[in-house]
């Protein structure tokens, strides 16, 4: 293969990770609406791991009641308002997907005892998302060729 043709082909997979990380960063703190349980979830467990050295959310398993540390209306500046019982330590999920969102609203400076903005915690989801993009290219190339894994 030529070296126009092999640049030609670098470049449109280069303008095609572009055009499809437009699109998933479009956005990307609107849709689906904020404060979505499962992100405040992982959130806080990671803030909490972060800042206190134990995991604190909340849990739809039966905790006993002196491992509560929370239990009322949770709030924020932008008029979000959930209810919420949080218990410490939470244990209910492997902490690595906290600890990335938790880590990424921890740099924001967010308040761990406040709703966190989907804008901080969504960010390890998109930057996952668009390595994804990359390694689908990459295999889709490898096993079928250069066509099917820019379509891919």
């Amino acid at each position: 293969m030529n070296d126009t043709l092999r640049n030609l082909r670098f470049w449109l997979v280069v303008l095609t990770f572009i055009i499809l990380a437009i699109f998933k960063l479009h956005g990307y703190d609107r849709m689906p609406q904020t404060s979505h349980a499962e992100e405040l979830l992982y959130g806080w467990s990671g803030i909490h791991l972060i800042e206190t050295g134990v995991p604190v959310s909340w849990s739809t398993l039966d905790y006993p009641k002196e491992n509560i540390v929370f239990d009322g209306i949770v709030g924020d500046p932008s008029n979000v308002y959930l209810p919420a019982t949080l218990y410490k330590p939470w244990l209910d999920e492997p902490p690595l997907y906290s600890l990335l969102s938790g880590g990424v609203a921890h740099l924001y400076g967010d308040d761990r005892w406040d709703v966190l903005p989907v804008s901080h915690t969504r960010i390890p989801s998109v930057l996952a998302s668009l390595v994804t993009t990359i390694l689908i290219f990459f295999v889709g190339n490898s096993f079928f060729g250069y066509g099917t894994g820019l379509l891919a």
